[in-house]
Protein backbone atom coordinates (compact mmCIF):
# COMPACT_ATOMS: atom_id res chain seq x y z
CA UNK A 1 0.00 0.00 0.00
CA UNK A 2 1.22 3.55 -0.98
CA UNK A 3 0.38 6.73 0.99
CA UNK A 4 0.92 10.62 -0.95
CA UNK A 5 1.28 13.62 1.91
CA UNK A 6 1.02 17.26 0.50
CA UNK A 7 -1.00 16.74 -2.60
CA UNK A 8 -4.38 17.44 -3.63
CA UNK A 9 -6.82 14.71 -2.14
CA UNK A 10 -8.29 13.91 -5.34
CA UNK A 11 -5.83 13.15 -7.01
CA UNK A 12 -4.43 10.98 -3.84
CA UNK A 13 -7.57 9.18 -4.04
CA UNK A 14 -6.61 8.00 -7.45
CA UNK A 15 -4.51 5.51 -6.72
CA UNK A 16 -6.41 2.42 -4.64
CA UNK A 17 -5.04 -0.74 -3.44
CA UNK A 18 -6.69 -3.62 -1.33
CA UNK A 19 -5.23 -4.67 2.05
CA UNK A 20 -4.87 -7.92 2.90
CA UNK A 21 -3.26 -10.45 5.89
CA UNK A 22 -0.45 -12.63 4.91
CA UNK A 23 3.04 -13.58 5.21
CA UNK A 24 5.61 -11.17 4.38
CA UNK A 25 8.18 -12.65 2.62
CA UNK A 26 11.82 -11.04 2.27
CA UNK A 27 13.87 -12.98 -0.47
CA UNK A 28 17.87 -12.95 0.07
CA UNK A 29 19.74 -14.07 -2.85
CA UNK A 30 23.03 -15.32 -3.00
CA UNK A 31 25.70 -17.53 -4.65
CA UNK A 32 27.70 -20.21 -3.24
CA UNK A 33 29.58 -23.57 -3.40
CA UNK A 34 28.11 -27.13 -2.75
CA UNK A 35 30.08 -29.35 -1.20
CA UNK A 36 29.00 -33.07 0.55
CA UNK A 37 28.08 -32.46 4.25
CA UNK A 38 30.85 -34.98 5.63
CA UNK A 39 33.67 -35.76 3.53
CA UNK A 40 37.18 -37.82 5.08
CA UNK A 41 40.68 -37.99 3.34
CA UNK A 42 41.86 -41.62 4.08
CA UNK A 43 45.58 -42.09 5.10
CA UNK A 44 47.48 -44.84 5.88
CA UNK A 45 48.60 -46.33 9.14
CA UNK A 46 51.83 -47.51 7.88
CA UNK A 47 54.57 -46.91 5.27
CA UNK A 48 55.13 -48.56 2.31
CA UNK A 49 54.82 -49.44 -1.58
CA UNK A 50 51.24 -50.19 -2.27
CA UNK A 51 50.70 -53.68 -4.44
CA UNK A 52 46.68 -53.60 -5.24
CA UNK A 53 44.41 -50.89 -5.34
CA UNK A 54 40.80 -52.53 -4.78
CA UNK A 55 38.42 -49.27 -5.86
CA UNK A 56 38.06 -46.47 -8.31
CA UNK A 57 37.10 -42.96 -8.18
CA UNK A 58 33.44 -42.64 -8.19
CA UNK A 59 32.88 -46.38 -6.50
CA UNK A 60 30.61 -46.11 -3.67
CA UNK A 61 32.22 -48.23 -0.78
CA UNK A 62 30.49 -49.63 2.25
CA UNK A 63 32.08 -48.89 6.23
CA UNK A 64 35.73 -51.19 6.80
CA UNK A 65 35.80 -52.13 2.86
CA UNK A 66 39.14 -53.06 1.88
CA UNK A 67 40.64 -50.30 -0.23
CA UNK A 68 43.88 -50.92 -0.94
CA UNK A 69 46.94 -53.68 0.48
CA UNK A 70 50.62 -52.16 0.95
CA UNK A 71 53.36 -54.27 0.73
CA UNK A 72 54.07 -56.53 3.75
CA UNK A 73 57.19 -58.14 3.83
CA UNK A 74 59.05 -55.57 6.21
CA UNK A 75 56.16 -55.56 8.19
CA UNK A 76 56.02 -59.27 8.48
CA UNK A 77 60.03 -59.21 9.45
CA UNK A 78 59.30 -56.76 12.24
CA UNK A 79 56.66 -59.09 13.31
CA UNK A 80 58.89 -62.06 13.05
CA UNK A 81 61.13 -60.01 15.52
CA UNK A 82 58.84 -59.13 17.69
CA UNK A 83 57.89 -62.65 18.46
CA UNK A 84 61.34 -63.26 18.99
CA UNK A 85 61.66 -60.82 21.65
CA UNK A 86 58.64 -62.19 23.09
CA UNK A 87 59.92 -65.32 23.10
CA UNK A 88 63.60 -64.38 24.61
CA UNK A 89 61.43 -62.32 27.18
CA UNK A 90 59.33 -65.51 28.38
CA UNK A 91 63.27 -67.49 28.80
CA UNK A 92 64.34 -64.21 31.10
CA UNK A 93 61.73 -64.80 33.38
CA UNK A 94 61.97 -68.20 33.05
CA UNK A 95 65.46 -67.96 34.48
CA UNK A 96 64.91 -65.09 36.86
CA UNK A 97 61.99 -67.49 38.18
CA UNK A 98 65.25 -70.40 38.44
CA UNK A 99 67.37 -67.78 40.06
CA UNK A 100 64.39 -67.74 42.40
CA UNK A 101 64.95 -71.42 43.15
CA UNK A 102 68.19 -71.25 43.28
CA UNK A 103 68.67 -68.53 45.74
CA UNK A 104 66.28 -70.14 48.06
CA UNK A 105 68.30 -73.45 47.97
CA UNK A 106 71.19 -71.33 48.45
CA UNK A 107 69.67 -69.53 51.80
CA UNK A 108 68.55 -73.13 52.70
CA UNK A 109 72.25 -73.90 52.76
CA UNK A 110 73.36 -71.26 54.51
CA UNK A 111 70.61 -71.67 57.10
CA UNK A 112 71.36 -75.37 57.67
CA UNK A 113 74.51 -74.45 58.40
CA UNK A 114 74.37 -71.93 60.82
CA UNK A 115 71.58 -74.12 62.18
CA UNK A 116 74.08 -77.01 62.02
CA UNK A 117 76.39 -74.09 63.89
CA UNK A 118 74.32 -73.70 66.86
CA UNK A 119 73.36 -77.48 67.32
CA UNK A 120 77.23 -78.22 67.44
CA UNK A 121 77.88 -76.19 70.11
CA UNK A 122 75.09 -77.26 71.95
CA UNK A 123 76.59 -80.41 71.47
CA UNK A 124 80.00 -79.24 72.36
CA UNK A 125 78.66 -77.56 75.60
CA UNK A 126 77.13 -80.42 76.70
CA UNK A 127 79.79 -82.87 76.36
CA UNK A 128 82.08 -80.95 78.36
CA UNK A 129 79.53 -80.31 81.21
CA UNK A 130 79.25 -84.31 81.01
CA UNK A 131 82.83 -86.28 80.93
CA UNK A 132 86.61 -85.33 81.86
CA UNK A 133 88.50 -82.47 79.99
CA UNK A 134 90.21 -85.01 78.21
CA UNK A 135 87.36 -87.11 77.03
CA UNK A 136 85.43 -84.13 76.83
CA UNK A 137 88.59 -82.52 74.43
CA UNK A 138 88.64 -86.14 72.92
CA UNK A 139 84.82 -86.56 72.38
CA UNK A 140 84.74 -82.65 71.72
CA UNK A 141 87.09 -83.20 68.73
CA UNK A 142 85.44 -86.07 67.45
CA UNK A 143 82.04 -84.37 67.32
CA UNK A 144 83.75 -81.02 66.00
CA UNK A 145 85.01 -83.31 63.06
CA UNK A 146 82.28 -85.30 62.10
CA UNK A 147 80.29 -82.35 62.49
CA UNK A 148 82.74 -80.52 60.10
CA UNK A 149 82.55 -83.14 57.38
CA UNK A 150 79.00 -83.31 57.76
CA UNK A 151 79.18 -79.43 56.84
CA UNK A 152 81.26 -79.88 54.23
CA UNK A 153 78.83 -82.81 52.75
CA UNK A 154 76.04 -80.69 53.06
CA UNK A 155 77.81 -77.67 51.09
CA UNK A 156 78.89 -80.22 48.46
CA UNK A 157 75.25 -81.59 48.54
CA UNK A 158 73.86 -77.87 47.47
CA UNK A 159 77.07 -77.20 45.47
CA UNK A 160 76.04 -80.51 43.74
CA UNK A 161 72.55 -79.13 44.00
CA UNK A 162 73.35 -75.83 42.86
CA UNK A 163 75.52 -77.23 40.32
CA UNK A 164 72.63 -79.28 38.58
CA UNK A 165 70.17 -76.25 38.57
CA UNK A 166 73.37 -74.17 37.02
CA UNK A 167 73.35 -76.50 34.09
CA UNK A 168 69.95 -77.18 33.98
CA UNK A 169 70.04 -73.41 33.32
CA UNK A 170 72.73 -73.44 31.12
CA UNK A 171 70.80 -75.98 28.73
CA UNK A 172 67.99 -73.95 29.13
CA UNK A 173 70.10 -71.29 27.47
CA UNK A 174 71.54 -73.04 25.25
CA UNK A 175 67.61 -74.62 23.92
CA UNK A 176 67.12 -70.42 23.18
CA UNK A 177 70.30 -70.33 21.80
CA UNK A 178 69.06 -73.23 19.37
CA UNK A 179 66.00 -71.41 18.67
CA UNK A 180 68.08 -68.11 17.83
CA UNK A 181 70.34 -70.21 15.86
CA UNK A 182 67.81 -71.57 14.18
CA UNK A 183 65.40 -68.36 13.30
CA UNK A 184 69.11 -67.02 12.06
CA UNK A 185 69.51 -70.24 9.70
CA UNK A 186 65.80 -69.92 8.21
CA UNK A 187 66.44 -66.44 7.41
CA UNK A 188 69.49 -66.95 6.14
CA UNK A 189 68.21 -69.49 3.86
CA UNK A 190 65.46 -67.14 2.55
CA UNK A 191 67.85 -64.85 2.19
CA UNK A 192 69.86 -66.94 -0.35
CA UNK A 193 66.74 -68.21 -1.90
CA UNK A 194 66.19 -64.85 -2.54
CA UNK A 195 69.38 -64.24 -4.23
CA UNK A 196 69.04 -67.05 -6.42
CA UNK A 197 66.10 -65.95 -7.95
CA UNK A 198 67.38 -62.24 -8.41
CA UNK A 199 70.60 -63.93 -9.67
CA UNK A 200 68.58 -65.68 -12.02
CA UNK A 201 67.03 -62.51 -13.44
CA UNK A 202 70.35 -60.68 -13.31
CA UNK A 203 68.88 -58.08 -10.93
CA UNK A 204 72.09 -58.55 -8.24
CA UNK A 205 75.43 -59.74 -8.86
CA UNK A 206 77.19 -63.46 -8.18
CA UNK A 207 79.81 -62.28 -5.44
CA UNK A 208 76.10 -60.94 -3.80
CA UNK A 209 74.66 -64.31 -4.05
CA UNK A 210 77.98 -66.28 -2.93
CA UNK A 211 77.92 -63.60 -0.06
CA UNK A 212 74.48 -64.96 0.79
CA UNK A 213 75.11 -68.58 0.27
CA UNK A 214 78.25 -68.37 2.84
CA UNK A 215 75.91 -66.66 5.36
CA UNK A 216 73.97 -69.71 5.15
CA UNK A 217 76.85 -72.22 5.67
CA UNK A 218 77.66 -70.09 8.89
CA UNK A 219 73.93 -69.72 10.21
CA UNK A 220 74.16 -73.60 10.01
CA UNK A 221 77.50 -74.73 11.24
CA UNK A 222 75.81 -72.27 13.96
CA UNK A 223 72.64 -74.12 14.51
CA UNK A 224 74.66 -77.67 14.38
CA UNK A 225 77.18 -76.34 17.14
CA UNK A 226 74.07 -75.46 19.23
CA UNK A 227 72.29 -78.62 18.94
CA UNK A 228 75.35 -80.63 19.83
CA UNK A 229 75.55 -78.20 22.74
CA UNK A 230 72.26 -79.01 24.14
CA UNK A 231 73.41 -82.99 24.08
CA UNK A 232 76.48 -81.97 25.88
CA UNK A 233 74.80 -80.57 28.25
CA UNK A 234 72.00 -83.01 28.81
CA UNK A 235 75.05 -85.68 30.05
CA UNK A 236 76.16 -82.58 31.61
CA UNK A 237 72.56 -82.79 34.24
CA UNK A 238 72.90 -86.95 33.80
CA UNK A 239 76.81 -86.73 35.65
CA UNK A 240 75.23 -83.97 38.29
CA UNK A 241 72.43 -86.20 39.06
CA UNK A 242 74.53 -89.22 39.71
CA UNK A 243 76.97 -87.10 41.67
CA UNK A 244 74.08 -85.38 44.08
CA UNK A 245 73.01 -89.25 44.62
CA UNK A 246 76.15 -89.93 46.02
CA UNK A 247 76.82 -87.03 48.19
CA UNK A 248 73.12 -87.97 49.47
CA UNK A 249 74.26 -91.20 50.90
CA UNK A 250 77.73 -89.89 52.39
CA UNK A 251 75.96 -87.42 53.98
CA UNK A 252 73.25 -90.22 55.90
CA UNK A 253 76.42 -92.05 56.57
CA UNK A 254 78.01 -89.15 58.12
CA UNK A 255 74.65 -87.76 59.95
CA UNK A 256 74.76 -91.47 61.73
CA UNK A 257 78.38 -91.32 62.53
CA UNK A 258 77.46 -87.89 64.04
CA UNK A 259 74.41 -89.06 66.57
CA UNK A 260 76.78 -91.45 68.28
CA UNK A 261 79.55 -88.99 69.04
CA UNK A 262 77.19 -86.56 70.07
CA UNK A 263 75.83 -89.61 72.57
CA UNK A 264 79.38 -89.84 73.53
CA UNK A 265 79.47 -86.48 74.33
CA UNK A 266 76.13 -86.07 76.23
CA UNK A 267 77.25 -88.91 78.86
CA UNK A 268 80.42 -86.57 79.57
CA UNK A 269 78.32 -83.44 80.43
CA UNK A 270 78.50 -83.82 84.14
CA UNK A 271 81.83 -83.92 84.31
CA UNK A 272 83.55 -79.86 83.66
CA UNK A 273 80.55 -77.69 85.11
CA UNK A 274 83.10 -75.15 85.53
CA UNK A 275 83.71 -74.11 82.18
CA UNK A 276 80.20 -74.24 81.30
CA UNK A 277 80.09 -70.59 80.54
CA UNK A 278 82.35 -70.64 77.85
CA UNK A 279 80.66 -73.07 76.20
CA UNK A 280 77.25 -71.23 76.51
CA UNK A 281 78.81 -67.97 75.19
CA UNK A 282 79.86 -70.13 71.83
CA UNK A 283 76.21 -71.35 71.53
CA UNK A 284 75.35 -67.76 71.91
CA UNK A 285 77.49 -66.56 69.30
CA UNK A 286 76.01 -69.38 66.79
CA UNK A 287 72.77 -68.27 67.60
CA UNK A 288 73.47 -64.69 66.80
CA UNK A 289 74.84 -65.77 63.57
CA UNK A 290 71.84 -67.71 62.56
CA UNK A 291 69.79 -64.59 63.74
CA UNK A 292 71.92 -62.44 61.49
CA UNK A 293 71.45 -65.20 58.48
CA UNK A 294 67.64 -65.64 58.90
CA UNK A 295 67.68 -61.34 58.93
CA UNK A 296 69.30 -60.94 55.47
CA UNK A 297 67.49 -64.04 53.79
CA UNK A 298 64.19 -61.56 53.23
CA UNK A 299 66.27 -58.81 51.67
CA UNK A 300 67.96 -61.26 49.41
CA UNK A 301 65.02 -62.45 48.70
CA UNK A 302 63.70 -59.10 47.77
CA UNK A 303 66.69 -58.78 45.29
CA UNK A 304 65.66 -61.71 42.98
CA UNK A 305 62.13 -60.56 43.55
CA UNK A 306 63.17 -57.62 41.99
CA UNK A 307 64.87 -59.45 38.70
CA UNK A 308 61.72 -61.60 38.14
CA UNK A 309 59.23 -58.58 38.47
CA UNK A 310 62.07 -56.70 35.66
CA UNK A 311 61.60 -59.53 33.71
CA UNK A 312 57.64 -59.28 33.98
CA UNK A 313 58.00 -55.55 32.60
CA UNK A 314 60.05 -56.60 29.85
CA UNK A 315 57.80 -59.74 28.81
CA UNK A 316 54.77 -57.15 28.98
CA UNK A 317 56.53 -54.47 26.66
CA UNK A 318 57.96 -57.23 24.48
CA UNK A 319 53.72 -58.50 24.27
CA UNK A 320 53.01 -54.42 23.75
CA UNK A 321 55.62 -54.45 20.92
CA UNK A 322 54.30 -57.90 18.79
CA UNK A 323 50.44 -56.60 19.06
CA UNK A 324 51.90 -53.10 17.87
CA UNK A 325 53.32 -55.02 15.00
CA UNK A 326 50.49 -57.64 14.78
CA UNK A 327 48.28 -54.49 14.02
CA UNK A 328 50.48 -52.74 12.01
CA UNK A 329 49.98 -55.77 9.70
CA UNK A 330 46.05 -55.42 9.49
CA UNK A 331 46.55 -51.98 8.65
CA UNK A 332 48.87 -53.34 5.16
CA UNK A 333 44.99 -53.56 3.94
CA UNK A 334 43.43 -49.97 4.33
CA UNK A 335 40.14 -49.95 4.94
CA UNK A 336 36.86 -47.37 4.35
CA UNK A 337 36.51 -45.53 7.78
CA UNK A 338 33.12 -44.47 6.50
CA UNK A 339 30.52 -45.19 3.62
CA UNK A 340 30.25 -42.93 0.64
CA UNK A 341 31.36 -42.69 -2.71
CA UNK A 342 34.94 -42.22 -3.76
CA UNK A 343 35.50 -38.81 -4.93
CA UNK A 344 39.17 -38.32 -5.15
CA UNK A 345 41.69 -41.31 -6.13
CA UNK A 346 45.47 -39.66 -5.63
CA UNK A 347 47.48 -42.60 -5.64
CA UNK A 348 48.30 -45.45 -8.03
CA UNK A 349 49.79 -48.82 -7.75
CA UNK A 350 53.65 -48.69 -6.95
CA UNK A 351 53.68 -45.29 -5.07
CA UNK A 352 55.36 -45.30 -1.92
CA UNK A 353 53.00 -43.75 0.68
CA UNK A 354 53.98 -42.65 4.19
CA UNK A 355 52.12 -42.99 7.87
CA UNK A 356 49.57 -40.75 9.17
CA UNK A 357 50.66 -42.03 12.47
CA UNK A 358 53.48 -39.87 12.18
CA UNK A 359 55.04 -37.81 14.66
CA UNK A 360 56.57 -35.33 11.48
CA UNK A 361 53.62 -35.19 9.63
CA UNK A 362 49.98 -36.71 8.94
CA UNK A 363 51.01 -38.03 5.94
CA UNK A 364 49.92 -37.23 2.50
CA UNK A 365 45.82 -38.26 1.62
CA UNK A 366 45.70 -41.57 -0.46
CA UNK A 367 42.10 -40.90 -1.20
CA UNK A 368 38.86 -38.95 0.14
CA UNK A 369 35.35 -40.64 0.40
CA UNK A 370 32.48 -38.55 0.61
CA UNK A 371 28.78 -39.02 1.84
CA UNK A 372 27.02 -37.66 -1.13
CA UNK A 373 23.35 -38.13 0.56
CA UNK A 374 23.82 -35.38 2.81
CA UNK A 375 24.95 -31.93 1.07
CA UNK A 376 25.59 -28.60 2.43
CA UNK A 377 25.67 -25.06 0.63
CA UNK A 378 28.38 -22.72 2.02
CA UNK A 379 27.96 -19.05 0.80
CA UNK A 380 28.72 -15.70 1.59
CA UNK A 381 25.76 -12.68 2.40
CA UNK A 382 25.99 -9.07 2.62
CA UNK A 383 26.52 -7.09 5.48
CA UNK A 384 23.16 -5.16 4.91
CA UNK A 385 20.95 -8.41 4.60
CA UNK A 386 22.95 -10.70 7.14
CA UNK A 387 20.53 -9.20 9.72
CA UNK A 388 17.61 -11.15 7.83
CA UNK A 389 19.06 -14.80 8.61
CA UNK A 390 18.52 -16.47 11.28
CA UNK A 391 19.41 -20.16 12.02
CA UNK A 392 16.71 -23.09 11.24
CA UNK A 393 14.98 -20.76 8.70
CA UNK A 394 13.80 -22.25 5.33
CA UNK A 395 16.15 -22.18 2.47
CA UNK A 396 15.55 -22.78 -1.41
CA UNK A 397 18.69 -24.07 -3.30
CA UNK A 398 19.08 -24.27 -6.97
CA UNK A 399 22.05 -26.53 -8.85
CA UNK A 400 22.96 -25.63 -12.63
CA UNK A 401 23.69 -29.39 -13.00
CA UNK A 402 19.62 -29.63 -11.96
CA UNK A 403 18.42 -26.59 -13.77
CA UNK A 404 14.34 -25.87 -12.89
CA UNK A 405 14.77 -27.90 -9.71
CA UNK A 406 14.74 -26.89 -6.64
CA UNK A 407 15.66 -28.55 -3.53
CA UNK A 408 14.39 -27.60 -0.09
CA UNK A 409 17.21 -26.71 2.89
CA UNK A 410 17.56 -25.03 6.41
CA UNK A 411 20.37 -22.38 7.98
CA UNK A 412 22.38 -24.73 9.91
CA UNK A 413 24.98 -21.99 10.82
CA UNK A 414 26.11 -18.83 10.68
CA UNK A 415 29.74 -17.63 11.18
CA UNK A 416 31.28 -14.06 11.28
CA UNK A 417 33.54 -13.08 8.36
CA UNK A 418 36.85 -11.42 8.67
CA UNK A 419 36.47 -9.44 4.91
CA UNK A 420 35.76 -6.41 6.31
CA UNK A 421 33.90 -4.15 4.40
CA UNK A 422 31.65 -6.92 2.09
CA UNK A 423 30.27 -9.60 3.81
CA UNK A 424 29.46 -12.23 6.41
CA UNK A 425 29.25 -15.65 5.83
CA UNK A 426 26.77 -17.97 5.87
CA UNK A 427 25.94 -21.66 5.10
CA UNK A 428 22.98 -23.53 4.34
CA UNK A 429 22.36 -27.44 4.49
CA UNK A 430 20.12 -29.63 2.78
CA UNK A 431 19.41 -33.14 2.57
CA UNK A 432 18.78 -34.36 -1.03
Amino acid sequence: MKFSFGQDKKKAEDKREVVRRGEFLVRVRESGTLRSFIEVDVRSNVEGEIVDILVDEGQKVEVDQALLRIDEKQILEQKKQAEANLNARKAELERAQLRITITEKQQESGLAQAHNSVLKAKATLDSFVATTQQRTTEAESLVATTNNSLDQDNIALKQAEIALGQAKLTLERAKSTVESANISYETAESEHERNKELYDKQLISKKALEDSQRQLIIAKTQYDTALKEVESQKETIKSQDENLNARQKAIESRQTTLELNQKNVETLKQSLKAQRKQYVAELEDAQTRLQQIQETIEEEKELTIHSRVSAQASLIQAESQLKSQEERHEWTTVKAPMAGTITRLIVEEGEIITSGRSSFSRGEAIMRIADLDQMIVRTQINQVEIGKIVEEQRAEITVDSYPGSVFPGRVSEISPSRDAARSSKSKFCNHF
